[in-house]
């Protein structure tokens, strides 16, 4: 303790201050980097038991996906939007074509030879509709 002989010892905030302590920048510095080589370590020796690896893996393969979706959404979205656009188109051509041959085998009355041109167009239509995925 600082000896101040007759005059009142300092005092700051209600506490008294006998003496200064001379801890260095480098001394807490030191301390500082001790402690964070400390987490360093602990961290280093989970990754390496077989959990933290197992661990490691599957956070690895859950980021990839993500990382993967958000980069594939939009060509998705646009291939999805143009299929459908192509389907429509095919749906719809198929529709008409179909109906011709109703007409045109009803006025015949020959009802085999229809259903026969029908399963025809309908094969044509999987087909078609098969080269859009």
């Amino acid at each position: 303790m600082a000896d101040y002989g007759d005059l009142p010892r300092p005092v700051y905030d209600d506490r008294v201050y006998d003496e200064v302590k001379p801890e260095g920048d480098f001394a807490a510095c030191r301390r500082r980097l001790l402690s964070v080589g400390r987490v360093l370590k602990q961290f280093t020796i989970f990754c390496l038991s077989q959990f933290g690896l197992i661990l490691l893996v599957v956070g690895y393969a859950l980021i990839g996906a993500y990382v993967f979706g958000q980069l594939e959404r939009p060509n998705e979205e646009n291939s999805c939007i143009t299929n459908q656009h192509l389907y429509n188109l095919a749906e719809t051509s198929m529709v008409y074509r179909m109906w011709e041959v109703v007409k045109a085998y009803q006025r015949l009355n020959d009802f085999e030879d229809a259903t026969d041109a029908l399963r025809l167009l309908l094969a044509e239509f999987k087909d078609t509709v098969s080269t859009f995925t």
